[in-house]
C-alpha cells in the first residue's frame, strides 16, 4: 500500500471496489504468478481496511431523508433536495430576510412527513430571539390543511436569553432527542448568544469562540447519531474587508465554516416586497454545499407559508 501511495494513489478506498482484472489494468502490471500473488494479498488488505467504511457510507445513503422547504426551487438548490438529515445547515441573513419563516415552514414539513406515524415530538425548537410565533405557525398550518392544535402538541420549545442558559440546556439535548424521538432540531439563532456574550466583555474572546466550536462539534455528531436535520440560524455582521464578496457575513463565520458545510444566505428583494400583512418575495443564495454549485433562487412568503416565485 505504501508503493501505491508513492505512485499518487492517496485514497486507497477506491481499490476496495475493484476486482483483480480492474486493478491489473489500472496499475499496469504483468500477470505473472508472483505479481498475482502479491496483488491478491494487497486486495485482501485493502478490502479489510476500507470495505466496512464503504458499506457504512452506502448504508448512510440509504438512511438519508430530508425536510422540504415548501419551495421546489429552494429544495432544488440544496444538498439532497432539502434540509438533509445527518448534517447541519446554516441559514443567515439580515432582519426580515425570512429566516424564522423558513424554520417555521420546516416544522410543518416535518410534521407532514411523519404524520402517518408521529413520534412523541417531531421537533425541538430552541428560541433565543423570541422568533417562535405560534400565531404565525398556526396560520401556516391552517393554510396547509393541518390542525394547529395537533401540530403544537408535537413541538418542544425552549426559550433562552443568554449563553449561560444555553450551556445549561445544551447537554440535555441528546436525551430529549432520544426519549422523544424528535426528528428535527432548530436553533434560532445560535450566534445571537455569542454576540451578546462577546459584548459583555466578561470573558476572553478566544474562550467564547472555543465554546462555540465545541458545541458545533457536538451538534455535528448528534445530527449523524440521531439521523436528523439540524437547522441553525445566524445573525449577520457587515463584512469589513475586501476578502468577503458579500456585504454581510454570519457572526463568527470562520468557526461556523469549520462545522457547517451548507450555507444559505437569505435576503429581501425590496422592490417586490409588499406590506407585512401580504406576501413578499425573498431570495435564497446557496453559498456552501457538499454536492451543489452556487445558485440563487427566489421564493415567496405567503399567508400559507413558503412558496415558489416565478
Amino acid at each position: 500500500m505504501v508503493q501505491l501511495k508513492k505512485k499518487g494513489w492517496t485514497d486507497l478506498s477506491f481499490f476496495a471496489l475493484l476486482n483483480r482484472e480492474e486493478m491489473i489494468s489500472i496499475l499496469g502490471i504483468e500477470k505473472s504468478q508472483s505479481n498475482l500473488k502479491k496483488l491478491d494479498y494487497l486486495i485482501e488488505k485493502i478490502r479489510a481496511k476500507y470495505q466496512p467504511e464503504l458499506m457504512n457510507w452506502h448504508a448512510s445513503l440509504e438512511d438519508q431523508w430530508n425536510v422540504t422547504s415548501g419551495s421546489i426551487n429552494m429544495d432544488s438548490i440544496l444538498d439532497f433536495n432539502g434540509i438533509n438529515a445527518g448534517q447541519l445547515t446554516l441559514l443567515y441573513g439580515p432582519f426580515r430576510s425570512g429566516k424564522s419563516q423558513f424554520a417555521h415552514q420546516c416544522l410543518i414539513s416535518v410534521y407532514q412527513k411523519f404524520q402517518q406515524n408521529l413520534p412523541e415530538k417531531i421537533a425541538l425548537f430552541i428560541d433565543t430571539e423570541s422568533t417562535f410565533r405560534p400565531e404565525r405557525i398556526g396560520q401556516m398550518a391552517v393554510g396547509q390543511g393541518l390542525s394547529p392544535h395537533e401540530l403544537f402538541k408535537k413541538i418542544d420549545v425552549i426559550s433562552l436569553q443568554s449563553l449561560s442558559e444555553f450551556s445549561q440546556v445544551f447537554p440535555k439535548i441528546p436525551e430529549i432527542l432520544r426519549t422523544k424521538e424528535s426528528k428535527f432540531l432548530v436553533i434560532d439563532s445560535l450566534t445571537k448568544l455569542y454576540r451578546h456574550e462577546i459584548a459583555l466583555n466578561n470573558k476572553p474572546i478566544n474562550s467564547i469562540i472555543a465554546d462555540l466550536a465545541s458545541k458545533l462539534n457536538k451538534l455535528q455528531i448528534w445530527a449523524k447519531q440521531f439521523n436528523i436535520p439540524i437547522l441553525v440560524t445566524s445573525q449577520v455582521t457587515a463584512a469589513m474587508d475586501d476578502s468577503h464578496f458579500f456585504k454581510v457575513i454570519p457572526i463568527l463565520a470562520t468557526t461556523l465554516d469549520m462545522y457547517i458545510k451548507q450555507w444559505i444566505l437569505l435576503g429581501e428583494i425590496e422592490q417586490n416586497s409588499i406590506v407585512t400583512t401580504e406576501s413578499g418575495v425573498r431570495y435564497a443564495h446557496l453559498l456552501n454545499s457538499q454536492t451543489k454549485r452556487e445558485q440563487i433562487i427566489k421564493f415567496q412568503i405567503t399567508m400559507e407559508g413558503i412558496k415558489d416565485y416565478f
